[in-house]
């Protein structure tokens, strides 16, 4: 869709990726700024963003093991973007896991986070 040079070609007409080039670059910067975190890894990943994926059921989704946050078409927005990152943030820099309380404050936590941003 993007690098940091900006929007590719084939979805330059798209506002959506435009929406989620902008929000990404806002979301490294608040990290960045306030935290010191070079993406979310902490050692400057690459931001992988997909757009119109088949997620199921229409949700959007950071995916740990190759690092690329997914959209359902109608979920691409800044806010859930930075709600993403933030799991992202946190499955690299803390223990909590997809269950129980630990699911619960993961989920708070990229809340809050996307709500700052």
């Amino acid at each position: 869709m993007a690098d940091e040079d900006g929007i590719d070609p084939a979805y330059r007409g798209d506002p959506k990726a435009h929406v989620l080039f902008q929000g990404a670059r806002d979301v490294y910067s608040f990290y960045r700024r306030h935290f010191n975190r070079d993406s979310y890894d902490g050692s400057g990943a690459q931001i992988e963003i997909f757009i119109n994926s088949n997620v199921s059921p229409p949700n959007a989704r950071f995916v740990n093991t190759c690092g690329t946050i997914e959209f359902s078409p109608g979920m691409e927005d800044a806010e859930t973007l930075a709600h993403e990152f933030t799991h992202g943030v946190i499955s690299h820099s803390s223990k909590l896991t997809n269950d129980g309380e630990p699911f619960a404050l993961n989920e708070a936590y990229a809340a809050i986070f996307a709500a700052l941003i």
